[in-house]
């Protein structure tokens, strides 16, 4: 999914448990939204930056401390399993801004039995 985010695909159908978690992001409020983003893409960065070799040793602890950390704040507000899924839709497309354009740039168009269809919106002036 954040490979074709990544794309900027025009159109995302979403299936399973994954559809559940995209529409909790997408229903985060404004305020909320911006601590949750700024935790997540900074534990994206401390994950993409881990180097894990014998000579770092010490820092690849701190680094995945760092990224434990500072995913407690989206922990607080979306949930561990939703916190989880943004994660790994970052770290999937290995771009921290991810989870931002998901939020941002496409809406939910369909609801379906167990999917969503998500539209890129073509109108955002960022």
């Amino acid at each position: 999914m954040g490979k074709r985010i990544n794309n900027g695909d025009d159109t995302i159908e979403v299936c399973g448990d994954l559809a559940n978690k995209v529409c909790r992001i997408k229903a985060t409020g404004s305020s909320a939204i911006i601590v949750a983003l700024g935790c997540v893409s900074t534990a994206i960065i401390a994950v993409l930056l881990m180097v894990p070799s014998a000579a770092s040793g010490p820092g690849f602890v701190t680094d995945g401390f760092l990224a434990s950390t500072t995913a407690a704040g989206a922990v607080a507000i979306w949930g561990v399993p939703v916190t989880i899924t943004a994660l790994t839709i970052g770290l999937g497309a290995r771009n921290k801004n991810v989870i931002k354009t998901l939020y941002y740039d496409y809406d939910i168009v369909e609801k379906k039995s167990g999917s969503i269809i998500l539209k890129r919106n073509k109108y955002r002036q960022f």
